[in-house]
C-alpha cells in the first residue's frame, strides 16, 4: 500500500508539472474526454466518488467519448449510449491502451478527471 501511495504521489506530481508547462496534460471532463477520443492519453487520473452522478456519452468505438451527446451525433456516431462520466473515461482509456490511476480526493482534479498525455496537441513553438 505504501509503494502504491508513493507511485500515485509521483504521478500526481508529474501531472501538476505538465499542467504548469501547459504541455502533456489534460484537465477537466471536456479536455480529458477529447484527449481520450484522440487516443492521446498515456495515464488517466480519476478520483472515484460514488456519489458523482455526472454522465458522458460514448459510441461503439473506443475513441468515441464525449461530455456532450451532440458532439457525437455531429460525427455520425451510432448508437450512442450514456453512462457515468468516470466509467466512460475508464472504458476509453483501457480500450486505447492507457493506464488508469485512481488518486485521492486531495489531488483536487478539476471535474475529478485528468490525464497525462502521450503527445501534445499544441503545435510546437518555433519562435
Amino acid at each position: 500500500a505504501v509503494l502504491v501511495a508513493q507511485e500515485t504521489e509521483r504521478v500526481v506530481e508529474r501531472f501538476r508539472e505538465e499542467v504548469g508547462q501547459e504541455d502533456l496534460a489534460a484537465e477537466g471532463a471536456q479536455s480529458t474526454l477529447e484527449s481520450l477520443s484522440r487516443a492521446q492519453v498515456d495515464t488517466l487520473l480519476v478520483t472515484d466518488d460514488w456519489s458523482d452522478e455526472r454522465t458522458a456519452w460514448f459510441g461503439p468505438e473506443p475513441s468515441q467519448a464525449s461530455a456532450e451527446e451532440a458532439q457525437l451525433r455531429e460525427l455520425g456516431v451510432e448508437p450512442i449510449a450514456e453512462a457515468r462520466l468516470i466509467d466512460v473515461a475508464v472504458r476509453a482509456a483501457l480500450a486505447t491502451g492507457a493506464g488508469v490511476r485512481v488518486v485521492p480526493q486531495e489531488a483536487a482534479l478539476r471535474d475529478g478527471v485528468a490525464a497525462l498525455l502521450r503527445w501534445s496537441a499544441a503545435p510546437p513553438n518555433r519562435g
